[in-house]
């Protein structure tokens, strides 16, 4: 096996853990409520629109009333680049006004600079858990499910 296809299974390794991984937690519909809740943001609100196949996390510019959305911003191109699933990451890049680099190795940093800072935040406490008490007994009267580290 050649070096480019050992790249190519380990791209193909990473997308799908990073699908399974960030994707499921930061895209979870109730995760974001979350933290929307810590992190007010007046101007913006999160939204899911069915796109293609699947869901496609977008922001709602409020004071505008227009829909941000990195697929049509050219932002995000899954024909281009398959493992580009990452429109939960560009909408909460975003939302926390951070910019999106062309540079795709520094939006990737910008992207885990971001989830640190979301995770040593007050979103997380110090029993470990990933959101405050009261945010939890909020979330189990919808969904009895949460995740503590």
């Amino acid at each position: 096996m050649d070096n480019k296809e050992t790249n190519i299974k380990k791209l193909n390794k990473f997308s799908k853990e990073h699908f399974t991984f960030i994707n499921q937690f930061f895209g979870d519909q109730t995760v974001r409520e979350v933290i929307a809740q810590v992190f007010p943001n007046k101007k913006y609100r999160f939204e899911i629109e069915d796109y293609e196949t699947s869901h496609h996390h977008v922001l709602y510019d409020i004071k505008k009333k227009k829909t941000i959305c990195s697929i049509k911003n050219n932002i995000q191109d899954m024909h281009i680049d398959k493992n580009d699933t990452l429109c939960q990451s560009y909408s909460l890049l975003t939302f926390f006004n951070l910019s999106i680099d062309e540079d795709k190795v520094k939006r990737q940093m910008d992207m885990i600079n971001m989830y640190e800072s979301i995770l040593e935040s007050k979103f997380r406490t110090g029993r470990g858990e990933i959101i405050a008490p009261k945010a939890i007994r909020h979330l189990q009267s919808k969904n009895p499910v949460f995740i503590v580290l």
